[in-house]
């Protein structure tokens, strides 16, 4: 367990379970919101860039939240920069920067409790 406690792994485990589930509701939520942009001839989409600053400079959590975002309909993670911790992300639809950066946010939060909030942790600084 590499000097971790068992309440850490159950912790981390816990977390796993609820983002599961959490996440593929996620996903069905994106996917019927793209439905509705593409049936909707009223629906004009607004495509955008969102810049948004991982809270960690970590190339394990960047990776870790671009994959999640591109596995959700309508939205793709582009590049990171890890020398500013800067994730650029492009949307489909794009009502304001301040809800995909909430959004994405609620992502990497869930992401952290997953892996953990401690300095030792895989998604710390990276070497």
């Amino acid at each position: 367990m590499r000097g971790r406690s068992l309440s850490e792994w159950l912790a981390r485990g816990l977390a796993l379970a609820l983002f599961l589930p959490w996440f593929a509701l996620q996903i069905v939520a994106a996917s019927l919101d793209v439905a509705r942009l593409v049936l909707d001839p009223r629906r004009q989409p607004k495509p955008g860039w969102v810049p948004y600053s991982v809270s960690r400079p970590s190339k394990v959590l960047a990776t870790l939240l671009g994959l999640f975002l591109s596995l959700t309909p309508g939205t793709l993670a582009v590049e990171y920069d890890p020398e500013r911790a800067l994730l650029e992300i492009h949307t489909l639809d794009t009502p304001s920067v301040e809800t995909v950066t909430r959004s994405v946010r609620r992502i990497e939060e869930r992401i952290l409790a997953w892996f953990g909030r401690v300095g030792h942790t895989a998604l710390g600084r990276d070497a």
